[in-house]
């Protein structure tokens, strides 16, 4: 005679255990998680259940910033297409924008890294110009804002957007789209939400 028993998953915590061992002397005592043959199910007590509960939600709790920070990291650039095909027309984009910026006069410093909403600090005397750069392989205008972008170019009065089409090619094109008055230019649309179970 045997009973089946179904269990139900009620959190799903993405942790590895090795980590939590070695950052804790009384979760690497705890017998479910010595060396020994594999099982399906290992015997714990609810103590060192919950200590170790307690350890792997303090690790990397998943939350909606985090989940928005990845979806805005993979829209940078055009956003469409693979992964290796959008860095390689983003770092032309940003090479075609940094050329023609430079020619005009700029001081040009990428400050992608920081994450504030735009890729080139430029100035000129006491001229500012905070500069996104989208770029695209072909002739199409189209692109992807994220809401930090979107947000700093409502707001930020130095804003320009600069489109490069055809970035791969020997003579790209550039667009300027400058302020509030650029944003009225663009025609955009909801295409996603970040998201994480609650």
């Amino acid at each position: 005679r045997h009973l089946d028993l179904y269990l139900k998953p009620v959190e799903e915590l993405r942790v590895k255990v090795r980590p939590l061992k070695q950052a804790s002397e009384r979760i690497d005592r705890i017998p479910a998680l010595q060396p020994g043959p594999i099982k399906t199910l290992y015997d714990i007590s609810k103590a060192d259940a919950e200590r170790l509960l307690h350890a792997a939600r303090k690790v990397s709790p998943v939350g909606i910033k985090s989940a928005s920070t990845a979806a805005e990291d993979w829209a940078s650039g055009g956003g469409f297409g693979s992964a290796d095909d959008n860095k390689e027309v983003e770092i032309a984009a940003m090479d075609a924008a940094t050329g023609r910026l430079e020619d005009d006069g700029w001081k040009v410093k990428d400050v992608s890294a920081l994450k504030c909403g735009y890729d080139l600090e430029c100035t000129k005397g006491r001229s500012k110009l905070h500069v996104e750069v989208k770029g695209s392989s072909g002739l199409e205008k189209k692109f992807i804002l994220t809401q930090n972008e979107l947000a700093t170019w409502e707001t930020d009065q130095n804003y320009c957007l600069m489109l490069v089409t055809l970035a791969l090619e020997e003579h790209p094109l550039i667009e300027s789209f400058h302020g509030k008055s650029g944003l009225a230019q663009i025609r955009r649309q909801p295409i996603a939400h970040a998201c994480v179970v609650k």
